[in-house]
């Protein structure tokens, strides 16, 4: 009962007073009945007790010793309250908590747009969108260790916290992944890079996942949760900027390996740190078994309701964000920019800066405008922005006209990236599995990337007619890739219309 009380001693002047009541704490026990806890006192031993207390220790016990708190994110209790509660969390506690975003935004996002493009080109000398098709399968292939991360994370005891080991030890195989993708690069060898690649991206969802669990338990039983999702968002978008900042001055492919390294580091250590992730002193969680691990992907709209239709809806949603990955090549074929390595790797990075600074303009307002006004809308502007943008794409003869477009682009998916998270975490149907859920919806991610890319990368293949001299495409397959992924938009959105418990 000790570990209830900051639940409800929150202010400081009643925390200063808090060692007055310990006595007082220990001898409460707690009941956990469906959605609250009731605080249940021996009357005999408060009797005593009172006798004991002065008229303002007594005072505040009388005020708080009935006072409903909300019943904890899974079954079972952690030491030193380590949920946010009904606490109102700064801007700056938020901020440090989601800090691991930043580097993954850096590296997922410059990873598709511009390190994997340009390294296919060096790697491989044809069949380039083939291959990149296929390195982003593995990508999304990754994405299915997630679920199974979060059923062992609900569950883990370690006196470092549920959620901080996963999330170390997924930066930690990140951090020797992509040093071993830099050796591998130098010595020209494509299997190895191709290994070391699903690992690091192993690792990084290792870590990720964990992450959303994490920043879950830290707003839970508060009303921040659409402010949360929207500095989540900011963050990703922030480390992606700058990350294409940097590609798009001076930086260049074959050093980007150090700084992810660097930043996945640091960013790691600033959540672990800002993170009040204690450790789980007691669960009633059935035990791990292998033998429901399997079951940790089963997803039906009869069992989980809004949840499933909010993966569905972020599937087509990743399927057509897939078309950004054949950037490069659209740049190259279509806007007929110069084939010179350098000249076309920055075009690239700065018409995705451009499409990213947007969406961190828009991301955090329309997160907690969601808070407010409901989360539908903001999804059903952001698919239609996204959707004109690629269908303008179609159109798009100069560079003025792609970075024009780029803005449009961006601004819809900071809108969409805004609620992202939200959605997940208001239609969860078991909280007290929420990292496994979360690691499901996670997947999403994987069979969007993995249906969006092949599908991409085969109409460029088939359609798009690859020049055997100069390996461009036509425009044809371009038309096939961005009309498909204007349409896979409107679906997302038609999805999300029939969310009965979200507004």
């Amino acid at each position: 009962a000790r570990a209830c009380a900051p639940v409800f001693l929150q202010r400081a002047w009643e925390a200063r007073i808090c060692n007055a009541f310990a006595f007082l704490f220990q001898i409460m026990s707690v009941e956990y009945a469906g959605e609250e806890s009731q605080f249940t006192v021996d009357p005999r031993m408060l009797r005593e007790d009172e006798e004991e207390a002065d008229g303002e220790e007594d005072a505040l016990f009388q005020k708080y010793k009935t006072q409903r708190v909300p019943a904890p994110l899974s079954v079972g209790r952690v030491a030193d309250g380590a949920r946010g509660g009904g606490r109102h969390l700064s801007l700056m506690k938020l901020t440090s908590v989601n800090m691991f975003g930043f580097s993954y935004g850096m590296i997922i996002t410059t990873m598709g747009l511009v390190v994997l493009p340009k390294e296919v080109t060096v790697l491989w000398h044809s069949k380039h969108s083939l291959i990149l098709a296929g390195l982003l399968a593995l990508c999304g292939l990754s994405q299915l260790i997630a679920p199974i991360v979060g059923y062992f994370s609900d569950r883990c005891k370690s006196s470092f916290g549920r959620r901080r080991p996963f999330i170390v030890g997924g930066t930690a195989g990140l951090s020797i992944s992509l040093g071993m993708m830099y050796w591998a690069r130098i010595e020209r060898l494509q299997s190895v890079y191709v290994l070391f690649f699903f690992i690091a991206m192993v690792t990084i969802t290792i870590a990720f996942a964990s992450f959303c669990g994490l920043a879950l338990d830290v707003v839970h039983g508060s009303s921040q949760i659409g402010e949360m999702s929207g500095v989540q968002s900011a963050l990703v978008l922030s480390g992606s900027v700058v990350g294409l900042s940097l590609f798009s001055s001076f930086l260049e492919v074959k050093e980007s390996y150090f700084l992810f390294i660097a930043c996945a580091i640091a960013s790691a250590f600033i959540t672990c740190v800002a993170s009040d992730d204690a450790p789980l002193v007691h669960s009633t969680l059935p035990r791990v078994s292998w033998s429901k691990i399997a079951s940790l992907y089963y997803l039906s709209p009869n069992e989980h309701g809004d949840f499933f239709w909010v993966c569905l809806s972020r599937t087509f949603f990743y399927m057509a964000l897939c078309a950004n990955v054949f950037t490069l090549f659209y740049l190259r074929d279509v806007i007929k920019l110069s084939d010179d390595d350098t000249k076309l790797e920055e075009s690239t990075a700065r018409v995705a800066l451009v499409g990213q600074a947007a969406s961190a303009v828009l991301v955090y307002p329309a997160g907690v405008y969601s808070d407010k006004r409901g989360r539908k809308h903001v999804v059903y502007l952001a698919c239609v922005l996204m959707s004109a943008a690629y269908i303008g794409y179609l159109f798009a003869r100069s560079l003025g006209a792609v970075f024009g477009l780029a803005v449009l682009f961006g601004l819809g998916d900071g809108a969409f990236l805004s609620v992202d998270y939200a959605l997940a975490c208001d239609t969860l149907p078991d909280p007290e599995n929420a990292a496994r859920l979360l690691g499901l919806w996670g997947i999403t991610l994987f069979v969007g990337t993995l249906a969006g890319s092949l599908s991409g990368g085969m109409m460029l293949h088939f359609f798009g007619h690859e020049d055997p001299q100069t390996h461009h495409y036509s425009l044809d397959g371009y038309i096939g890739l961005l009309g498909s992924a204007a349409v896979y938009m409107y679906i997302a959105a038609f999805i999300v219309k029939r969310l009965k418990t979200v507004r």
